[in-house]
């Protein structure tokens, strides 16, 4: 329902109401069969093959209802005051169904003020500011119920295959919606008739109550339960400068935008520090998800060089997982059940040796157009990202009847003791199992994203074939990348 009035020159009021309701069932089923006798039929006769795997169906229906509404006034055009509210009712929370999210905005049009307007070269100047509320209920349906599974043993009883019913979920009856609050401040400033034109804002976003799996103690029968289970930060800033060069027969306009964003985890579940997530290559518990630390914080030991010489092998901490000698690497000893070193390398020494969200990244657009001709190109970038390099976890290891690396034949030998390369060994071994520092490397990137070059036909030309358009064009992707 919309609603929209000038009350006269000065004033204008625009409204909208609505709803919605949105529902979504999803079903499978699964049967199957093998060592089939006569394969013509395939799966329209199941009968014929011998082997029967056990069937598996499911079902789960989930609903959401919103109601909404905004209002938008505008007073001498310059001052514009927005307000909405959103109402949002989960099928997926037992108790909780409901969330409420309301949110404002202001702007202020300063390039309409009168002095302003002495200052010809600014054809637009608007400020800014919003804050709101928004939700989230994306977790499968029935993550909040305690749900049970079938279980089908070897035991037999009367010639019938015995099926057990077994608890499979564990529920939370208190789960409600994770909510989002965030504040924006940004600026549009256009020049000289906007053939500059620069837009930048800087945000705070606080997620609460996020809907995450949360660990449990092996004695409770199960791993994690569905819970909202902590709270997490963002901050950013957002850089865009659009520009038209060249506004004649040849047209040139540029595009460059920036951004930089800062996640931190502010809380975990019941008070807890951290817990670990992810697998990289053969490494599981690659990151860890940390109170105070980012998310995407790599997580391992602090690799420190190779052992060389002897007097160097008797002054290495030793490691819980693996037997050093001259040749092997050797990783720093930072921490122990106390939180001070404590003259070994196990467990208590993986921290967090890597970053993986960019310092800033974006992109840069040039386009061209000279009568019928276009040519367009795109860079995009990132700076100061890390990366596992699973490559060197899995092609730097002794494993039989798997390529390598080059490096792989360039190792610390007694003869060539300075290759900062690890000894060979026979096979594979704990020596290659630990996440290291050794993996991490910067993953900062120039690349030509796109290139176009393009050549519209003559419009003349094609209304007597009774066509209004034609372009040919060709394209390529990812044609350059340094690193």
């Amino acid at each position: 329902l919309n609603y929209s009035k000038a009350f006269s020159s000065l004033n204008r009021l625009d409204a909208v109401l609505g709803f919605s309701f949105q529902s979504t069932t999803s079903s499978f089923t699964n049967v199957g069969n093998s060592n089939y006798a006569i394969e013509a039929l395939g799966y329209n006769n199941l009968s014929f093959g011998s082997q029967n795997s056990a069937p598996s169906s499911d079902k789960s229906k989930s609903g959401i209802v919103s109601y909404f509404g905004r209002a938008q006034y505008a007073f001498l055009d310059k001052y514009i005051i927005t307000g909405t509210m959103r109402a949002d009712g989960s099928s997926k929370f037992p108790k909780h169904k409901w969330g409420y999210f309301p949110s404002g905005a202001v702007a202020w049009r300063v390039n309409e003020e009168n002095f302003m307007k002495r200052i010809q070269a600014i054809s637009t100047f608007k400020l800014r500011f919003s804050y709101g509320l928004t939700g989230n209920e994306s977790i499968a349906p029935y993550s909040s119920y305690t749900s049970y599974g079938s279980v089908t043993y070897p035991a037999v009883q009367d010639n019938t295959v015995v099926v057990g019913v077994v608890p499979s979920q564990l529920g939370s009856d208190d789960l409600k919606w994770e909510t989002t609050i965030q504040k924006d401040l940004g600026i549009d400033l256009g020049i000289l008739k906007d053939r500059i034109v620069i837009t930048a804002d800087a945000y705070i976003k606080k997620s609460m109550d996020l809907l995450l799996a949360a660990p449990l103690s092996n004695y409770s029968g199960f791993t994690t339960v569905t819970r909202n289970i902590g709270d997490m930060q963002v901050k950013g800033v957002e850089f865009n400068l659009n520009t038209i060069n060249l506004n004649g027969k040849l047209r040139w306009s540029t595009n460059f935008n920036i951004a930089s964003n800062k996640t931190k985890v502010l809380r975990l579940n019941d008070n807890q520090q951290f817990f670990n997530v992810g697998r990289v290559a053969r490494y599981s518990n690659a990151y860890v998800v940390q109170v105070g630390q980012p998310l995407g914080s790599i997580f391992g030991y602090v690799y420190d060089g190779i052992i060389h010489t002897q007097d160097e092998l008797a002054s290495t901490v030793p490691h819980n997982s693996l037997v050093i000698k001259q040749g092997t690497r050797k990783y720093k000893d930072i921490s122990g059940p106390n939180g001070k070193p404590d003259g070994k390398v196990d467990a208590n020494d993986r921290t967090v040796i890597g970053n993986g969200n960019p310092k800033f990244f974006g992109g840069f657009t040039n386009d061209f157009s000279y009568g019928p001709f276009e040519f367009s190109f795109l860079f995009t970038y990132s700076y100061g990202n890390d990366i596992l390099n699973a490559d060197k976890a899995l092609f730097e290891s002794p494993i039989p009847y798997q390529g390598g690396f080059l490096t792989m034949f360039d190792r610390w030998t007694p003869n060539n003791p300075q290759i900062n390369q690890q000894r060979w060994a026979s096979a594979y071994n704990n020596e290659y199992s630990n996440l290291t520092s050794y993996l991490v490397e910067d993953g900062s990137y120039l690349r030509l994203k796109n290139i176009q070059v393009a050549y519209n036909l003559n419009r003349e030309l094609l209304k007597k074939l009774r066509i209004k358009s034609l372009r040919v064009y060709a394209t390529a992707q990812n044609l350059l990348t340094f690193t």
